[in-house]
């Protein structure tokens, strides 16, 4: 009898190892799909912060300029405060123009995680708002916007 006990090796078999890898890989299969999900929230905050930071950096920008906006103080304050240095800065009213007044519309190029962002605003509206990969030829970014801080009428 002592000699059955003694024989009995310890550890675990081949099949009982495989068996719990198989549900190990079962139980990750489920949570690929979740996490798919929570890297798109998460790059989808990233653009909208950045637009935010931005946001605040062209007023910081008009702040400092005496209320007026320059294309080139924007992308330096930009640079030095957020260290954003790939941005475009246009208005609706000529691209090659230096000075922007305040009734013009801001465009903002920018890039998070690989994908092209436009901010949009105008100086006298309090809020702006963000469209993902922007498209110049298309008059009409209201399907690709990805968050607004402007209210909306609801008359």
């Amino acid at each position: 009898m002592k000699r059955i006990l003694l024989n009995k090796s310890k550890g675990f078999t081949l099949i009982e190892l495989l068996v719990v890898m198989g549900v190990i890989v079962i139980l990750i299969s489920f949570l690929a799909p979740s996490l798919k999900g929570y890297i798109g929230k998460a790059q989808k905050l990233k653009a909208i912060n950045t637009g935010r930071q931005l946001y605040t950096a062209t007023f910081e920008s008009f702040i400092e300029n005496n209320g007026k906006l320059s294309k080139e103080k924007i992308e330096e304050t930009a640079s030095e405060l957020l260290g954003i240095g790939n941005i475009t800065v246009t208005s609706d009213t000529s691209d090659t123009s230096e000075k922007i007044t305040n009734s013009d519309e801001v465009y903002i190029t920018y890039h998070a995680d690989s994908k092209e962002y436009l901010l949009k605003f105008k100086i006298q509206d309090n809020g702006f708002s963000i469209i993902q990969d922007k498209d110049t030829e298309k008059e009409n970014d209201e399907d690709k916007v990805i968050y607004t801080s402007l209210k909306q009428d609801t008359n």
